[in-house]
């Protein structure tokens, strides 16, 4: 199926970043299935107050506290692919790399 090859190359993509420029911030999660794949913070960082930033540059990204039933819940993020285009993937890790460096 197109799409899933897509959705392969995009989470590819993502984990290239996530193991280069973002390893400072964010380490992978196991993907167990889906189009999602999940990063937590190495350190504590207010995840809310950096996805409303991005949203407000037009990247929505979501987080991974309110998937926690428990608290403290584990700060992170949550990276879809089913609504970015690939050239659009390294552009939007930019974005998101200016914010955690803020």
């Amino acid at each position: 199926h197109e799409s899933r090859g897509l959705g392969d190359v995009y989470k590819r993509q993502l984990l290239e970043r996530l193991h280069g420029d973002l390893s400072p911030w964010l380490e992978a999660l196991p993907a167990v299935a889906g189009i999602h794949l999940a990063a937590r913070c190495r350190e504590p960082l207010d995840v809310l107050r950096i996805a409303r930033h991005l949203r407000q540059q037009g990247l929505e990204v979501g987080t991974l506290p309110p998937f926690y039933a428990e608290t403290p819940a584990q700060a992170g993020f949550l990276f879809g692919f089913g609504c970015i285009e690939r050239d659009d993937i390294d552009p939007a890790l930019d974005l998101l790399r200016a914010e955690l460096r803020r």
